[in-house]
């Protein structure tokens, strides 16, 4: 499955790497684009869910 996440709060470069870096490992595949405040993710949803994966990205800080 693949989803396109509208996150507002990234601000820098940095701010992609975070996200990126935090699902990486639970996802097929991640594309944070933090100037248009946009998140492309491709994930099993058997594996992780559509709400566990904003969990996380909230955890960080970010904002849907």
């Amino acid at each position: 499955m693949e989803k396109t996440f509208n996150i507002s709060g990234m601000h820098c470069n940095s701010c992609k790497e975070r996200i990126e870096d935090t699902l990486k490992e639970k996802v097929e595949e991640i594309s944070v684009n933090f100037t248009k405040e946009k998140a492309r993710v491709k994930f099993n949803p058997e594996k992780i869910t559509e709400k566990e994966i904003i969990n996380i990205i909230s955890k960080e800080g970010y904002e849907f």
